[in-house]
């Protein structure tokens, strides 16, 4: 039986050093558990001010990150109000992070005016801790359309007397309309 030697024998370790050298090996290298979310921040949507029952003008959006500051990709984030009344809403109320690790949701002011919250959440296993962040808006109240009296008409008396019961008028709150991508409410 003959042996075979190859001339080029000598190309062998050559191939595993460029192997080696070429993989990356260094800060590109990703293990496992530094894919992980460790961080969210806010990016836009904060601090806003609209009025009740309609979306704020500025889309809600976080970052999501890992241990060497990378975006993390297709990470669920939950949206969800905190105050704020019925008739509000965060659209979509899950997402997921894109490439580069962002997650956007559309705040519809629920019907309280005053202050109202939403807290932007990770949901992920093997996440240290709760990784969330809070969104603060002021609703202020719409504008009435309509005056209707509640009491107090078809009196009569003697001027300058007082009337047996005060005149008083009720302004419901508009009941509008809002249209978001995929998703109607009345």
């Amino acid at each position: 039986m003959a042996l075979f030697r190859s001339p080029y024998r000598w190309l062998g370790p050559l191939v595993v050093l460029a192997a080696a050298v070429n993989c990356g090996g260094g800060d590109s290298l990703t293990v496992p558990s530094e894919g992980l979310p460790t961080a969210i921040v806010k990016v836009a949507g904060d601090a806003q001010s609209g009025t009740v029952t309609l979306p704020l003008a500025d889309t809600l959006v976080v970052l999501v990150t890992d241990a060497k500051a990378r975006p993390v990709q297709d990470q669920p984030i939950v949206f969800t109000r905190l105050a704020g009344g019925a008739n509000g809403a965060v659209i979509p109320d899950t997402a997921r992070t894109d490439i580069n690790g962002r997650a956007r949701s559309v705040w519809v002011l629920g019907a309280l005016a005053g202050a109202q919250r939403v807290e932007a959440r990770v949901v992920a296993t093997g996440t240290p801790g709760t990784l969330k962040v809070f969104f603060d808006a002021t609703a202020a109240a719409a504008a009435a359309d309509t005056l209707r009296l509640a009491a107090g008409d078809r009196q009569a008396g003697t001027v300058g007397a007082a009337l047996g019961s005060s005149r008083r008028a009720r302004a419901p709150i508009p009941r509008r309309r809002t249209e978001t991508p995929n998703t109607r409410t009345r």
